[in-house]
């Protein structure tokens, strides 16, 4: 059995187009976005701190019992004033912007490092530039840092795949 390659240069322009903006999407959604989520971690090491006030605070009886569909979800809300200016905040960690899992990250989160209670005063961290985006505990982005190595790892295949589909087609 005779295997015949065809040169990526006898590919439409349009499957070129297609192929590309799919790179493009996965580069977006696998690496931007959680680099962006792992880099608010590292600067919150600057962000000042400020007393808050728990207002809503609970946790689902079974943690494991959600679906990816309908993950299990906790409630958790704080309020706190930063330069005269009240804000309301749920941030629990930096994974609260994760999806995909069968448990709320926050969840998670509230649940590993302890659920405060209402009434409880509690420390919050906010930048300077959103006082409105505080988050109560500095916990490393564990879902982002995952999907941030699962793209990098794919982003390399389909690089090298590219540079293979380049190289025999100048040969």
């Amino acid at each position: 059995m005779k295997v015949t390659f065809t040169p990526a240069s006898s590919v439409p322009l349009p499957v070129k187009v297609v192929i590309f903006l799919l790179s493009l999407s996965f580069i977006l959604s696998f690496i931007v976005s959680p680099f962006i989520g792992m880099r608010s971690y590292w600067t919150a090491v600057n962000w000042p701190p400020t007393t808050a006030i728990v207002e809503r605070a609970s946790l689902p009886a079974n943690l494991h019992s959600g679906t990816m569909r309908n993950p299990q979800t906790c409630e958790f809300s704080y309020r706190y004033s930063v330069g005269g200016q009240e804000f309301q905040s749920g941030r629990a960690g930096f994974d609260d912007d994760s999806s995909g899992t069968s448990l709320d990250p926050r969840c998670r989160v509230l649940a590993d490092h302890g659920l405060p209670r209402v009434g409880d005063r509690i420390t919050v961290l906010y930048p300077l530039k959103h006082p409105e985006r505080a988050v109560y505990l500095r916990v490393f982005p564990v879902e982002e840092a995952r999907r941030f190595r699962f793209g990098i790892i794919v982003g390399a295949v389909i690089v090298a795949i590219f540079l293979t589909l380049k190289r025999l087609e100048l040969q």
